[in-house]
């Protein structure tokens, strides 16, 4: 037999309880540990540790464990050693006199949910010498297999074929197997002891935990404990017999004294296979149909690259026979290959075991079979289900959420954030009329229009030049990227300039407009916000009380000739006449003299009543979009004597205004745009508006129409029938003063909708066109969600929990019932006499409401994050969560609920609905994710669609999802 020149590994055998004893590496000096001295046990103890043969390996002791965890309220268990040994040692006696009595012991027993068992176990270096530190101590768990690898001949535990199972393995090993243990007659001279058992686990390759005090080198240093917890997947029968092994490596170090581990070993102490393999499956993915994948296998190995043998994988469910893996780097730490895998076989959807293998260069295949120096790892290709997309079919006029507005001729063009660039015909500007929009790449924050031409700041895709020649045909001819966040635009002279955030002002030539490009950046302190041009000069407003002058003649030389401290944040600015005029948030309205621009200062203060966010100069006079105080109209002629003329309220906010002929359009992001007659001044009046679906947050579908829960205009109510013609019916406005509305339930001709500080308003919506209030339930807290189930509404309350409401009749509604819950309600269902509220960061609620006025908590099912959304169907609740991850939950019996399963979803869990084996998750601003849930144990995302704004709720009707989508308003997809 060869020698194997690698690092001491020891084998401590045991289950619950073994010893830690380090040998003599292969040719070097022997340290032999440290008895206790025990005279009425030295007797005992004889024989030198020395090598069995050629190899270093200690087998110690092998133990087994039998649990029985049919009754979860007394989970027994039984100890079965076999005294098999590598050396003429009496194992137990040393036990018995130390070096310790506990060095393995169990420390808890728990049941997370049924058919599942943590154990943790306690380790503890038995020595206190620095030279016995241990490198890459593992506990491995052995089982029965089931799940047959056939082209390398390995069996693995597999739990979905009765098997037990570690559900947390870091990695997977087949060193002291049990199946290399069964065998019969001696095994190193040694037979097994009399109360061995013939039931020992046979599976090839068993997952293991790493116990470690530091995770250099994966160091265990002597004398210290550590505690780990195995998750283990119990068969039907709640009866287990497994194995438990430890395995420590070590080698002699080089040097004397020993001060710190770390530096005195050589890397020949760790193992010499890989201590680490990660699997990543990076895509396109595969589907039942077929199709490729790829995977990325990053190999951690403590002796660094090893070509001496590939990396293989094996994956019998998706192909016969085994791949090679294609190197692909060296890093410092690791070495990546990459594989290639394909379903061949076309295995049907969900998840398909592989097996990664790397074997070590130091590997001896003639060595004793329990010495395999293989690194594997199990790792899971998901196969999804090749299903259409949803396609998003929402009619573009319903959604509109004006950021900034310009007027020319017969036209306003407005810049609706997620919702791209708006056009409304104003020949009769009392009366506009949507005509028609264009789609822009990202967040459109900025218009104007010069000739035939529209020019949009749209965020981090930059300018937008697009076409209006044909306004109902109008399309982007060109974009420029500028190098951070288009904000403001103005255009003057053949160029553009654009305000552009943190990289100050862009100016862009746009002569012709389809081949524009930047000929100059200036750098100007802060936030550029917004941007005028006059008369070769541009002026920044910045964000952080700063106001900026740049000589733009020319624009390729273009350099800042005054700077100005201003009292607060300024926004919006105009230039007329020697002035500019700019929006200066809570300083109100400030008139800078500007002649000459480099001696430029400010002149007059008018002091608005709440927050100046722009200003338009028009016929001598200024008009300020001041917040909550709506529009300002200030007589600024002359500048020095600046006096209030009027003041128009708005229904929210005022954040843009522009003037033309008489008539002043004001945007309000939040709520639409507003038309105001302002001729003459001194009777100024909003006389119509354009109000689309602004900020979405619930949505509910009953019969022919959509019922909006829009956060800051109401209740939203939309004629879907047909879809492609749908329109806003009826707006209502739920409370006054405004509110917060949250979500929106329809039940039996009236909606049910919850706001913020109003509780619940309960609204007749037959018929629609006429739909208004007609009771309102204060509850005690802040009212975030709510259902409607057998005459009664369920509020999820926040602080307050649920609120039961008697709603039969409507018009007398009142809370008959409270149940506190432990934090904060944010989402509820009803489902078989059960509410179902999730509960922030504790978890979901189930609470009997049978009857409604007796109301009690029957189970908390503990989740981590902060929940949100909750629906239920059959025997399974299911829950969204802030931590990326939507979870499953086996309801029945409700006393008994637990975790099923976890699924990453990317972003906040906002709401769920269900449909056909699917749900359906609004996931805050990574869209809609689909998730396959049947069976529940094996759920996995299949499709996913990303939606303009954060996706906050959805519902399912007729083939189509209606999605809540926050500022992107309600968003249609067809499904199929």
């Amino acid at each position: 037999m060869a020698t194997i020149l690698i690092p001491i590994r020891l084998a401590l055998v045991t289950i619950f309880v073994g010893v830690f004893l380090l040998g003599c590496s292969s040719g070097g000096k022997s340290t032999p540990p440290v008895l206790p001295d025990n005279p009425s046990s030295t007797t005992e103890i004889t024989g030198n540790i020395v090598s069995p043969g050629e190899n270093n390996h200690r087998l110690l002791l092998y133990n087994l464990i039998q649990i029985d965890a049919t009754d979860p309220e007394d989970i027994k268990t039984e100890i079965i050693p076999i005294r098999s040994g590598a050396m003429h040692l009496n194992i137990l006696k040393l036990l018995e006199v130390g070096p310790c009595t506990n060095c393995f012991e169990i420390v808890n027993l728990n049941i997370p949910q049924p058919g599942v068992l943590d154990v943790q176990i306690q380790f503890t270096h038995p020595f206190t010498d620095k030279e016995l530190t241990a490198f890459d101590v593992r506990g491995t768990i052995m089982f029965n297999g089931s799940h047959v690898f056939p082209d390398s001949g390995l069996t693995i535990s597999d739990s979905s074929m009765g098997d037990g199972e570690l559900l947390n393995a870091e990695g997977y090993t087949a060193l002291y197997n049990g199946s290399t243990f069964g065998m019969a007659g001696p095994f190193f001279s040694y037979f097994p002891g009399k109360l061995s058992t013939p039931l020992i686990p046979n599976a090839d390759v068993n997952g293991y935990i790493r116990y470690r005090t530091e995770t250099t080198r994966n160091m265990f240093r002597a004398g210290q404990t550590r505690k780990k917890t195995y998750t283990l997947k119990m068969p039907a029968s709640g009866q287990l017999v497994l194995g438990y092994a430890v395995d420590a490596n070590w080698a002699v170090p080089p040097d004397v004294p020993y001060f710190d581990p770390v530096t005195d070993f050589g890397p020949e102490a760790n193992c010499p296979e890989a201590w680490k393999i990660e699997v990543e499956d990076i895509g396109p993915g595969i589907t039942w149909e077929g199709g490729t994948t790829e995977l990325q296998i990053d190999i951690y190995d403590w002796q660094g690259k090893d070509d001496a043998h590939p990396v293989i994988v094996e994956c019998p469910d998706l192909f016969d026979g085994e791949i090679l893996a294609e190197w692909v780097l060296d890093e410092n730490k690791y070495t990546r290959y990459k594989a290639e895998i394909s379903n061949i076989k076309l295995a049907g959807e969900g998840y398909h075991l592989c097996l990664i293998r790397k074997e070590a260069a130091e590997n001896d295949p003639q060595s004793q079979p329990w010495l395999d120096l293989t690194a594997y790892q199990v790792f899971n290709v998901l196969v999804k289900v090749d299903i259409p997309t949803p396609v998003d079919v929402t009619p573009p006029w319903l959604n509109f959420s004006p950021h900034d507005v310009c007027t020319d001729g017969n036209y306003a063009y407005i810049a609706g954030g997620v919702n791209g660039m708006h056009i409304f015909d104003i020949s009769d500007p009392a009366n506009p009329v949507w005509l028609n929009w264009v789609d822009t790449p990202d967040f459109a924050k900025g218009i104007t229009v010069s000739g035939s031409y529209a020019y949009v700041a749209d965020d981090y895709s930059g300018l937008q030049i697009i076409y209006i020649g044909h306004p109902k045909s109008a399309y982007i001819v060109s974009s420029v990227d500028t190098p951070g966040s288009a904000n403001g635009v103005t255009v003057s002279g053949g160029y553009a300039y654009i305000a552009n955030g943190s990289t100050g002002l862009q100016i862009i030539d746009i002569d012709p407009p389809e081949s524009a490009y930047i000929v100059n950046s200036v750098d100007v302190p802060n936030h550029a916000k917004a941007v005028a041009v006059l008369e070769g000069y541009a002026y920044i407003s910045g964000s952080s009380q700063e106001f900026h002058i740049i000589d733009i003649e020319p624009p390729e030389s273009a350099y800042i000739v005054c700077s100005i401290d201003m009292p607060s944040s300024p926004y919006g600015v105009a230039v007329s006449g020697g002035y500019a005029y700019v929006a200066n948030s809570s300083a109100g309205l400030q008139i800078i003299d500007i002649d000459p621009p480099e001696l430029a200062y400010i002149f007059r203060t008018v002091d608005t009543p709440d927050g100046a966010y722009d200003v338009r100069v028009s016929g001598g006079f200024a008009y300020v979009a001041d917040y909550k105080s709506g529009l300002q109209i200030i007589d600024i002629d002359p500048p020095e004597s600046a006096v209030f003329v009027k003041s128009v309220d708005m229904p929210y906010y005022a954040f843009d205004v522009a003037v033309s002929e008489g008539y002043a359009f004001v945007t309000d992001h939040n709520t639409g745009l507003y038309i105001l007659d302002i001729d003459p001044l001194e009777s100024a009046g909003i006389v119509n508006s354009t109000i689309g679906v602004c900020r979405a947050y619930g949505v509910a579908v009953s019969g022919d129409y959509a019922y909006v829960a829009d956060i800051f205009s109401g209740l939203q109510i939309i004629d879907i029938e047909p879809l492609e013609s749908a329109y806003i019916v009826n707006t209502v406005d739920t409370v006054d003063p405004p509110d917060l509305t949250r979500a929106v339930a329809v039940s039996g001709g009236y909606a049910y909708v919850v706001l913020d500080k109003a509780g619940l308003q309960i609204i007749d919506i037959e018929p629609p066109e006429s739909a208004h209030i007609i009771k309102s339930v204060d509850t005690p807290e802040f009212a975030r969600d709510v259902a409607v189930s057998g005459g009664y509404a369920y509020v999820a309350d926040s602080k307050s929990g649920l609120q039961i409401i008697d709603i039969e009749p409507p018009e007398s509604a009142y809370i008959v019932s409270s149940v506190d819950t432990p934090s904060y309600a944010t989402g509820v269902a009803i489902s078989g006499g059960y509410a179902y509220v999730a509960e922030c960061y504790k978890g979901l609620q189930i609470i009997d409401i049978d009857p409604p006025e007796s109301a009690f908590t029957v189970k908390l099912v503990y989740i981590p994050g902060h929940l949100y959304g909750v629906a239920v169907s059959g025997d399974f609740a299911y829950i969204g969560s802030s931590y990326d991850e939507f979870h499953i939950i086996d309801i029945e019996p409700p006393e008994g609920a637990y975790v099923v399963s976890s699924v990453y979803t990317p972003g906040s869990s906002e709401d769920i609905a269900l449909s056909g084996g699917y749900a359906y998750v609004a996931n805050g601003w990574s869209g809609i994710n689909i998730v396959d849930i049947e069976p529940p144990e094996s759920a996995y995302i299949i499709s996913s669609v990303l939606t303009p704004g954060d996706a906050n709720g959805v519902v399912l009707s007729g083939g189509y999802a209606y999605v809540a989508d926050d500022d992107g308003g309600l968003r249609i997809f067809q499904l199929y």
